[in-house]
Parts: structure tokens; C-alpha cells; sequence
């Protein structure tokens, strides 16, 4: 006759523990793959929505250090396109010309502060538009982003100090055709597609960013 063990109850023998098959691991990799594929897009579009708002921000501060300068100079803005040097003493950061999808300028080394009286040449990924003064039209587009790095669109600054985001097209709708001389983007269409930017209508084919 068998004793039982001390506390008056039988020991059992312990179950083993079931494994994973792998069937059933690779259901579960399965699974988090197509959550995968469903999230990176959003994050994806997340961070190029931060980027956007950053290089907007850049852009109406470099508006704002503009009239500054203009108060300076009697309401004149600096006399070259394209040419930001003028400003670096209103900013005083080379950062703020740099937009953050532009990865040539963004991977460049910082260059250290010129000394007091030392000329200083700012490389920019913003265009900027000549020939202004403070008492224009507040609507005046007065700098942009040099290419369409934003979601298919770009930043733009107003004469005012306003900024806002444009779709390829509809930026092209707002600027005289003077400016478009300055911009890179419209010198890759073809000679069909400026046709069409200039006569206001759909751009055929398919475009260089897109």
C-alpha cells in the first residue's frame, strides 16, 4: 500500500508546457508585418509633417528678420535675388536658411561664425525675390522653398511676414511670372509643361518630384 506524502495529498506529475508551433509563429509574424506596412506611411507622413512645419517656421522668421532690415534701410529689402547674406546679422543663425528636407545643405558642416567685419555668404535652400520694399503688397511672395520637398508642395513667405503651404501648381497660380525665373523646380518642366504653368492650365505628363 502506497504512503502519501506529507500535507495528505498526491503528487501529480506536472504538465508540460505547450510550445508555440510554427504555424502559429508565422501567423503571428504575419499579423504584425501588415501592421507594420499599415503604420510606416503614417509615421512616414508624421515626420515630413514636422519637417514642413519647421521650414515653415524658418521661412517667417527669415520674413521677419527682412523687415527688420527694410526699417534699416528705408523700407528697401536687399537688392539681389537669391542673395541672403545681407541678413545673417538680423538672424545670426545659419540654420534658419536651411530647410530641413534639404539634404545637401542639412548633411554640410557647419561653418564657425565669420569674424567682426568679415564678409559672409550664406548658402540657402530658400529663393528669394529682389526688388521689394516694406510698403508693397502684404501678398507679395517674397522667398520659397528652391524645390518641391514637402508633400508634394512647398513653403512660401509673404511680403507681410505671413507664410503658408502651396501645392506645386497652385504656387505657381500665385506668382508673378517674373519669379519663376528663380525657380529651379520650373526649369526642370519640359518646354510643354512651363507652357502650360504660364497659360494657367493642368501641367501634362508626369512631373520630375513626383
Amino acid at each position: 500500500m502506497k504512503s502519501k506524502p506529507a500535507g495528505g495529498r498526491a503528487r501529480t506529475a506536472a504538465k508540460p508546457r505547450r510550445a508555440f508551433t510554427l504555424l502559429e509563429l508565422l501567423v503571428v509574424l504575419f499579423i504584425i508585418s501588415i501592421l507594420a506596412a499599415m503604420l510606416f506611411p503614417v509615421f512616414t507622413r508624421a515626420r515630413e509633417s514636422a519637417r514642413k512645419i519647421q521650414c515653415l517656421s524658418n521661412l517667417v522668421q527669415l520674413g521677419i528678420a527682412l523687415q527688420l532690415y527694410a526699417s534699416d534701410w528705408s523700407g528697401a529689402l536687399p537688392p539681389k535675388d537669391n542673395d541672403w547674406d545681407p541678413l545673417y546679422t538680423y538672424v545670426k543663425n545659419e540654420d534658419l536658411f536651411r530647410c530641413p528636407d534639404d539634404s545637401e545643405l542639412i548633411s554640410a558642416p557647419a561653418r564657425p561664425e565669420p569674424a567682426k567685419g568679415e564678409p559672409v555668404h550664406i548658402e540657402s535652400s530658400y529663393a528669394y525675390r529682389s526688388g521689394l520694399a516694406n510698403d508693397g503688397l502684404a501678398t507679395e511672395v517674397v522667398a520659397f522653398d528652391r524645390w518641391i520637398w514637402h508633400l508634394g508642395g512647398r513653403n512660401v513667405v509673404f511680403l507681410d511676414a505671413h507664410g503658408g503651404w502651396f501645392s506645386d501648381q497652385a504656387f505657381w497660380q500665385i506668382i508673378p511670372p517674373q519669379v519663376l525665373a528663380l525657380d529651379p523646380a520650373f526649369r526642370a518642366l519640359t518646354s510643354a509643361q512651363q507652357k502650360a504653368v504660364r497659360e494657367g492650365h493642368v501641367i501634362p505628363g508626369k512631373l520630375p518630384w513626383r
